[in-house]
């Protein structure tokens, strides 16, 4: 999962350290519930790996426990897109 994290990392960050404390941030403000500040923060991270099917399925997650519905499928609509046969997407 790390390697697929890190594959497309772009100038957002200049370290895979910094996107991947990015990254951990994202998913501990779901845990916590604060879904607004995931969707931020996935965001940016997105904005460093636009190809990364695991920041959208997690986004869109987030999107989905704040009620945007059309927004949660279209995330969840582009991470089956790059890469379908990862069964987190299958499921969100």
């Amino acid at each position: 999962i790390q390697q697929t994290l890190y594959k497309g990392l772009g100038s957002t960050f200049p370290t895979i350290s910094e996107f991947m404390e990015k990254v951990q941030q994202s998913n501990e403000a779901c845990q916590r519930g604060d879904f607004q500040t995931a969707v931020h923060l996935y965001t940016n991270a997105l904005q460093a790996d636009p190809q990364n099917c695991i920041l959208y399925s997690n986004r869109s997650a987030a999107l989905l426990k704040l009620g945007q519905h059309l927004a949660a499928l279209d995330d969840a609509e582009k991470a089956c897109e790059l890469n379908p046969k990862w069964p987190k997407v299958i499921l969100t």
